[in-house]
């Protein structure tokens, strides 16, 4: 299972940093604008961009803005190791609308097969899209086209290989150990309950996993997708899955 941080789900605040205001306007579509993304990565860097695109279109009326976003990266392993985490930072800047940025975090130390071995490829994808609200005390917005040159960038911040070696740092990949340690022991909390008092205990001890207060984010987002899967995916099917990934998290706690 690939453990995907909420920060995949979250957009950068930044916004109508490069609009103007003036007389009302009709609404008006600009031209769709592709940037090819660029690898700002430092030279010894074990995961490069092999390719990438972003498409941005952006709608502006008289009081907000509409862009589209639409992006598609592929990572290469170009180092001699397996992958086991990384985390990889996104900002792009079209020419309406205010600056995008994301952070992207992927770990699976609870997955049996790791596929991200040297010299594989790994994508990217998501729709970044958003419409920014202008207060209507501001007056009808005219758009003032940024006078840079648009650019796109992802740039590896941390990565975690399968034999424990690390490369670069992060606040993610600190404490890392403690949301795998953590996210291990409600797993075990859930089996247990389980194996103790069938179904319906199960589901008694997600809610309260999901409760407590002390998870770590990385924890949390964990449990948020255990608890998904429980919803949709059957009882039988969960448990089997739930056994798959503790035996995972042993073997690479084993290794590292």
């Amino acid at each position: 299972m690939q453990v995907l941080s909420s920060a995949k789900m979250q957009m950068s605040a930044v916004a109508l940093l490069l609009l103007g205001f003036g007389s009302p306007a009709h609404s008006q579509t600009y031209d769709e604008l592709t940037l090819q993304v660029r690898d700002v990565n430092d030279p010894d860097a074990p995961i490069k961009v092999a390719a990438g695109q972003v498409t941005f279109k952006q709608e502006i009326d008289s009081y907000r803005v509409k862009s589209t976003c639409a992006m598609h990266v592929e990572l290469e392993n170009v180092s001699f190791r397996t992958v086991l985490a990384y985390e990889v930072s996104f900002f792009a800047l079209p020419h309406y609308g205010g600056a995008y940025s994301r952070v992207d975090r992927s770990d699976n130390f609870f997955t049996q097969n790791v596929t991200f071995t040297a010299g594989s490829k790994e994508a990217l994808e998501y729709d970044c899209s958003r419409t920014t609200a202008q207060a209507n005390e501001r007056g009808p917005l005219t758009p003032r086209k940024y006078t840079g040159v648009p650019r796109a960038e992802l740039k590896l911040v941390f990565v975690e290989f399968l034999d424990g070696a690390r490369y670069g740092t992060s606040d993610w990949g600190d404490h890392l150990s403690e949301g795998r340690a953590d996210t291990t022991a409600r797993l075990k909390e859930l089996l247990q309950a389980y194996r103790s008092g069938g179904e319906t205990a199960l589901h008694a001890s997600m809610a309260q996993a999901l409760a407590r207060p002390d998870n770590p984010e990385y924890t949390q987002d964990a449990l948020r997708i255990f608890d998904h899967n429980l919803q949709t995916g059957g009882i039988e099917a969960f448990v089997s899955k739930l056994n798959e990934r503790l035996k995972a998290a042993q073997e690479h706690a084993n290794v590292m």
